[in-house]
């Protein structure tokens, strides 16, 4: 069926498959672009904290979003090999994934504002009426 699974009379022999120069220059640029992506993150988060444009509720599906690109260049352009049923699971997993990060980010956040909240009344007690 695929060409690993091709046997010659004599035995089975190796099946040995080259990759030209042009495939071998996207993967090294995608090599090369995924690891500068990699030693930028720590800076490009910092200034997405900081900067007034980018909304803390964004900040849950920033991850998914920056793979994003990546996974629809790598099915649609890359992986000629993959079932639209596999790329069916794999965004419903996203979509799990997106879901869980929301409810993870929710969960944080409503404790965060409660122990703010009771710091808040701990040191200025006269700025918020009783904790129910």
């Amino acid at each position: 069926e695929g060409a690993a699974t091709v046997q010659v009379s004599g035995g089975p022999q190796e099946v040995r498959e080259s990759a030209g120069s042009l495939d071998m220059l996207v993967a090294i640029a995608l090599v090369t672009i995924f690891c500068i992506s990699k030693l930028l993150t720590p800076m490009a988060m910092s200034r997405a904290m900081f900067d007034r444009a980018s909304p803390i509720h964004v900040w849950k599906y920033q991850p998914l979003m920056v793979a994003a690109p990546a996974f629809f260049y790598d099915v649609l352009s890359l992986n000629s090999y993959i079932s639209k049923y596999q790329i069916c699971i794999l965004l419903l997993l996203a979509a799990m994934n997106a879901v869980y990060r929301a409810d993870m980010w929710n969960a944080f956040k409503r404790k965060y504002l409660l122990l703010q909240t009771q710091d808040l009344h701990y040191q200025a007690p006269s700025t918020v009426r009783q904790l129910q």
